[in-house]
């Protein structure tokens, strides 16, 4: 759980929004279904409220950091 958690709280905030619990949700149902959950947060997951263009990643992925302030 503290894995899911750590890939929703995107803005790190130790609070998790309506996208972030939404994503928690979705994360945690993956796992129960047997599926693994990822390492590092596919960017196709991340909630468009949270996408900060980063030409510096060109890999798709984000660890569930943040470039906000």
């Amino acid at each position: 759980l503290g894995k899911i958690w750590t890939l929703s709280d995107i803005d790190k905030d130790g609070q998790l929004d309506a996208d972030e619990f939404a994503l928690a949700n979705y994360l945690i149902n993956l796992k129960l279904a047997g599926h693994a959950i990822p390492e590092k947060l596919p960017k196709h997951l991340v909630p468009p409220s949270k996408l900060v263009e980063n030409n510096n990643n060109d890999d798709g992925m984000t660890n569930g950091t943040s470039s906000y302030p």
